[in-house]
């Protein structure tokens, strides 16, 4: 099915390209900023968590590969954090490439996230959904997450 890679230098190259580009994206449509404020604000954050690219201490960054082909199918970033002395985990970035998804990868992928986790010594993982992604938020809940906070907004006209 899929096993995790730590992530290449040229895979690296490519998903920050793309990463950038997505969050802006998520950041318009979640939170209403203009486009070029989105992305300012997209660029800013991967700079701030990922200041010495995939050799920036506690990250992690990982190739999800189809094993019968070889190919990368998605990506993982996860973050070793603390609480105290206490470490978490916290997930960045998790996705399947669209052609992937609907085939029972991302429970497969989830799974593989928290052996990762539990290698790290952290106990517990977090992450951030926006809340206009319902199907990601199905797998979170499907996978045992649960809601630890929750941001709301009203638009007034």
């Amino acid at each position: 099915m899929i096993e995790l890679r730590k992530m290449s230098a040229p895979e690296f190259s490519d998903y920050m390209k793309y990463a950038i580009s997505n969050y802006a994206a998520e950041k318009q449509k979640g939170e209403g900023h203009s486009p070029e404020d989105a992305l300012k604000i997209s660029q800013e954050a991967y700079a701030r968590q990922l200041p010495q690219g995939l050799e920036t201490p506690d990250q992690f960054l990982f190739s999800v590969i189809e094993k019968a082909t070889g190919n990368s199918v998605g990506i993982l970033w996860i973050a070793k954090k603390f609480n105290g002395e206490k470490p978490y985990a916290f997930i960045y970035d998790i996705e399947l490439k669209p052609d992937h998804r609907g085939k029972g990868l991302g429970k497969i992928l989830m799974n593989l996230m928290e052996d990762e986790v539990r290698k790290l010594g952290c106990s517990s993982v977090g992450l951030h959904v926006f809340g206009h992604n319902t199907s990601a938020i199905a797998l979170y809940e499907k996978s045992g997450f649960y809601t630890t906070n929750r941001m709301m907004k009203k638009d007034l006209k």
